[in-house]
């Protein structure tokens, strides 16, 4: 069972805001949800999230199996409608805009 959590990718669209903020949150209740989606039934309890997750983004979140054997499965949130946007892209127009304030001659 441990191994078959390794391989577990779960998937979920959230409302979130142009910086990536969720206006909800992901919790425990919706990753057993997720998971029973998946094929797996697991408690709530057994969910070992430190706090929601707010950010879309990719995520990994531990499942307690039994004892001391835990899991960790990926839990990929996207924005409505959208893709994960490419940090790439994201971090060219502030490289731009530096590159510019550079070239502005001081006063």
């Amino acid at each position: 069972r441990l191994e078959a959590f390794a391989k577990v990718e779960l998937e979920t669209e959230q409302r979130a805001d142009d910086h990536g903020h969720l206006y909800g949150s992901v919790n425990a209740a919706m990753i057993v949800s997720l998971m029973a989606g998946a094929g797996h039934e697991i408690d709530e309890k057994d969910v070992r999230l430190e706090k929601p997750i707010k950010q879309i983004g990719i995520h990994q979140v531990t499942i307690h199996l039994h004892a001391e054997r835990q899991g960790e499965v990926t839990v990929k949130v996207l924005p409505e409608g959208g893709e994960l946007p490419d940090p790439a892209a994201a971090e060219e127009p502030a490289a731009e805009e530096a590159a510019e304030a550079e070239e502005l001659p001081a006063e």
